[in-house]
């Protein structure tokens, strides 16, 4: 369920069962302060103040279960500044109806069955500490008085600082009510004897997890009776409050609660279809935190739903209005439409008017208007005047003006983050009209704005140049560069180039006599010391040479023809393959380790043993090649073609594969660590035997994808891939994700899956023979017609499965759970071992 809200209100949720009927119980929470006006105050502060405030709560504020009857509640201290006596004062709340008071004491102990004369006190907190009780006391284990204490000078029978006004204690030996303003504790017994008492066999059947029939749900009210409205189940509308001493400056604090209404909107699944509807909201509490001067406002509400977990429910969005004064369910329909759109849903999650009264909103950072700039657009502006004063300098020696030619935009004022989405909106219609007025006078001048611009140097070109301008800087200026320096710089033009290559224009490919001389001087090289390593052979043709164990590290080899070329045990570190013919050619255990082989040709090129680590692979075409007992590491692969390649035994670690068509790939007992392939499409690609650890698939589609004996660790698969009759058969998966997959027709025979995922996954007519899925999760997983005979589902959470037409003839079951899982008559449980299977509570096939 995804919550979409505005920042001032908070909304909690439980799903909860009664009657065998599920239901969604909402919460949304407004913290306001307590002023004339009322403002509402961000998310954050809420529950900020709850962790200040409610230490021994742990910071509980609702439980989302909707409450019987309204309530009041105060968070708080007790004050002696408005009164001359500062040893007890009286503290009180006063809402419409209601009214308590509390009496206060300075501390105090039993001196022989009469209590000391409380000492004075200026602040005294009003929580459960400071109330009648004790650690033996189970209506107030945080409380004192209940039962005497050791302390450095001996036992001492403290009395409680809090006291009802009437009630009090009289004796060491009388036992008293615990009195505050403070919620109850829902384990302690005057509130949890009310969560029923028919938990029996009925209830097993046909009730559990749900509450038992006879539940008081005052259970979920958190105050004390003298604080709710016991005939009431909203709190009477604009109610007056009165609170007194409860304020370190203010005798008495006095209001009106806002005239707010909560509205609730979901949008729910209903025979596969989504349905938005509206929750009817209840005000049922105020909880005051005097001191403070901010009141917290809570609205409730429920309604039936299918799912135990609320899992039919997709997203939930909360509002508020003044009475009187309600927008239209349209209004809000749009809103969420808004919200959760993904290019421009974000800009919308800041206009609180859309679902607040602008009244209320109080200020935060989404209402304030930037009045500084940051240091960035700060240097833009900066260096726009800079070169708008350089321009117009010269301009102005030819007798013109750059601000009639280049009008300066106006500066237009950031704007609030209210105010983001139309300020976007606003940008890009002026961005599209500027860029209609720049098309029309283009035409009209008759140039051809989508016509080729002046020729760029190529790749090789533009770095020959710079390396040129390096060196000539160098010699004219030998004191500014040390000759550690000058090979730094080189070398990061260098790694530039290897970087860049796919981005720039291809060099040339020689022939004549230049390729011929190149040839030749490369033939004696080799009769001489086979070291090629920073040569230029830029577009060379070295077909059908043999150059095995040659040195041609950080060599220039762009656009060379290096087919049927033998390069075996070659050092090819950080050269410059891009574009290069590598077809047919032998590349076998060589070191390809930071080099770039972007755009480059290998059809039937012999990568075996060789080392591709952090080598540039953009735009490759790897076609019928052997990679046996490669190692791969660190590679992005982006747009690279890869078909009918062999990567057996091979090691690959630390690879994005993204937007690839991969065809008829084998990975047969390779060892696969990192590998991510993102947005791919893989044909009959085969990881038979295939070790693969903290691998993912995501939004992938795959055809004829097998995993034969293959293990997998940690794997996931994620998004809209999609995995039809994929074969896991003899693999062993440990604490892979398959969630939400669809895995019609897959085989799992005997296949291991240790602690694995597979919720919600589509797996009709799967075959899970002999499987082990011990302890793995196949919630709400679709196994209609699925084969699991003779499979061990010890321990397994099956629960919510479709198991219609399932073959189970032989499954262990022991202790799994099959709860509200739908089976048929064709489902079929000859020979199943079912003890301690869990059955309840069971599908009922209603939809709300």
């Amino acid at each position: 369920m995804k919550v979409v809200k505005p920042l001032r209100l908070s909304a909690l949720h439980r799903p909860f069962s009664w009657q065998g009927q599920n239901h969604l119980g909402v919460s949304v929470l407004a913290l306001a302060d307590m002023g004339a006006s009322p403002r509402l105050r961000p998310e954050p502060e809420l529950w900020q103040l709850a962790a200040e405030e409610l230490t021994l709560s742990g910071g509980v504020l609702d439980l989302a279960i909707p409450k019987a009857c309204a309530e009041f509640l105060a968070t708080g201290n007790a004050y002696t500044h408005h009164q001359q006596d500062k040893t007890a004062c009286a503290v009180k709340i006063q809402l419409d109806s209601l009214e308590k008071t509390l009496v206060v004491f300075g501390d105090r102990h039993w001196i022989n069955d009469r209590p000391s004369t409380p000492l004075p006190f200026a602040e005294m907190r009003l929580d459960w500490r400071r109330a009648y009780g004790g650690t033996q006391f189970a209506d107030n284990p945080h409380g004192i008085g209940a039962t005497p204490e050791t302390f450095p000078q001996g036992r001492i029978h403290r009395l409680p600082n809090v006291e009802p006004l009437q009630g009090r204690l009289t004796s060491p030996r009388h036992s008293a009510q615990p009195a505050s303003f403070d919620a109850l504790d829902i384990t302690w017994p005057r509130r949890f004897s009310r969560i029923g008492k028919n938990y029996d066999a009925d209830w097993l059947k046909n009730g559990f997890p749900g509450f038992a029939n006879d539940i008081d749900w005052r259970l979920f009210n958190m105050a004390d009776g003298d604080q709710q409205f016991p005939q009431r189940d909203t709190l009477p509308p604009q109610a007056a409050y009165r609170i007194w001493n409860m304020h370190p400056s203010e005798p008495m604090q006095q209001g009106h609660l806002p005239p707010w209404r909560a509205r609730c909107f979901i949008n729910r699944l209903r025979g596969g279809e989504a349905h938005f509807g509206e929750i009817a909201m209840r005000h049922t509490t105020v909880w005051f935190f005097p001191h403070r001067e901010q009141m917290l406002l809570i609205y409730q509400g429920s309604l039936p739903i299918n799912e135990d977990d609320a899992a039919d429910v997709m997203q939930l969005m909360p509002a508020l209005e003044i009475e009187g004064k309600t927008r239209s369910v349209a209004h809000y329909r749009q809103v969420l439409d808004q919200r959760l759109d993904k290019e421009h849903g974000a800009l919308h999650a800041f206009r609180e008017k859309d679902l607040l009264p602008e009244c209320c909103i109080g200020p935060w950072l989404d209402t304030e208007t930037p009045t500084q700039q940051s240091p960035m657009v700060e240097n833009i502006a900066a260096y726009e005047h800079h070169q708008r004063e350089q321009h117009r300098q010269r301009l102005q020696r030819e007798g013109r003006d750059i601000d009639d030619m280049f009008p300066a935009p106006p500066a237009e004022p950031m704007p609030s983050l209210e105010r983001l989405a139309e300020f976007v909106d606003g940008m890009e219609q002026r961005a599209e009209a500027h860029y209609r007025e720049i098309l029309d006078g283009a035409q009209a001048n008759g140039i051809d704005i989508d016509g080729p611009g002046p020729a760029d140097l190529s790749g090789a070109e533009s770095y020959q140049q710079q390396r040129d301008q390096l060196f000539q800087q160098a010699r004219q200026r030998p004191d500014a560069f040390s000759d550690k320096q000058l090979g730094e710089s080189e070398r990061a033009l260098h790694q530039m180039y290897l970087m860049s290559a796919q981005a720039q224009n291809p060099a040339l490919r020689l022939s004549g006599d230049l390729a011929h001389i190149i040839r030749q001087r490369v033939t004696a090289a080799m009769q001489r010391d086979k070291d090629l390593s920073g040569l230029d052979l830029t577009g060379a043709d070295l077909s059908g040479m043999d150059l095995s164990h040659a040195t041609l590290r950080g060599t220039l080899l762009e656009n060379a023809n290096l087919r049927q070329t033998r390069l075996v045990g070659c050092d090819l570190r950080e050269a410059m393959l891009a574009r290069a013919d590598l077809s047919g050619a032998v590349l076998q255990q060589a070191d390809l380790s930071h080099a770039s082989l972007a755009l480059a040709k290998c059809e039937a090129t012999d990568f075996g043993g060789a080392q591709l680590h952090e080598t540039n692979i953009q735009q490759t075409l790897f076609q019928r090649c052997d990679f046996t007992m490669a190692s791969l590491r660190d590679l992005l692969g982006y747009e690279t073609l890869l078909g009918q390649c062999d990567f057996n035994r091979a090691t690959l670690a630390n690879i994005t594969l993204m937007e690839l068509q991969l065809e008829q790939l084998i990975f047969s007992h390779a060892r696969l660590d990192k590998v991510t392939f993102i947005k791919c499409r893989l044909l009959a690609v085969d990881f038979d035997r295939a070790r693969l650890e903290s691998c993912a698939w995501v939004d992938t589609e795959t055809q004829s994808l097998s995993f034969r004996a293959a293990r997998l660790t940690a794997c996931a698969f994620a998004a809209k891939t999609l995995l039809p009759q994929a074969d896991f058969s003899d693999a062993t998966l440990k604490q892979c994700n398959l969630r939400q997959m669809p895995l019609q027709r897959a085989n799992f025979s005997r296949a291991r899956l240790d602690n694995c995922d597979l919720s919600e996954t589509r797996l009709n007519e799967a075959d899970f023979r002999q499987a082990n899925g011990s302890g793995s999760l196949f919630i709400r997983s679709d196994l209609s017609l699925a084969n699991l005979r003779d499979a061990n589902f010890i321990a397994a959470i099956l629960q919510k499965c479709v198991l219609s037409g399932a073959d189970l003839q032989g499954t262990n079951l022991f202790r799994a759970d099959l709860s509200q899982s739908q089976v048929d008559r064709a489902t079929r449980l000859d020979g199943a071992y079912t003890t301690r299977v869990k059955t309840l509570p069971r599908h009922n096939g209603k939809e709300v």
